[in-house]
């Protein structure tokens, strides 16, 4: 860890959009930007029902499935692993 800054892991806040959406918000506890986007409902019931992340959102980058997964924005990523 550097420079003795503690995170602590924020789950992203889900919410129905609408009937067959998702909204995934998240704001980064580094940089305080705000991460907000969208998922199709019934790719996240395949994903919670067991499907892989990559194959339930093929169209997400990599950073956003890490925030719908864990919380985790890139920013705190790099600030906690990268050297």
């Amino acid at each position: 860890m550097k420079d003795n800054i503690l995170l602590i892991p924020t789950p992203a806040t889900l919410s129905l959009y609408d009937d067959t959406t998702v909204l995934v918000e998240r704001i980064c506890q580094v940089t305080k930007r705000e991460y907000s986007f969208t998922v199709p409902l019934e790719n996240y019931k395949m994903w919670r029902g067991g499907m892989f992340m990559q194959d339930a959102f093929p169209d997400l980058s990599s950073e956003y499935r890490e925030i719908l997964m864990t919380g985790w924005t890139p920013e705190e990523w790099n600030l906690l692993f990268n050297d």
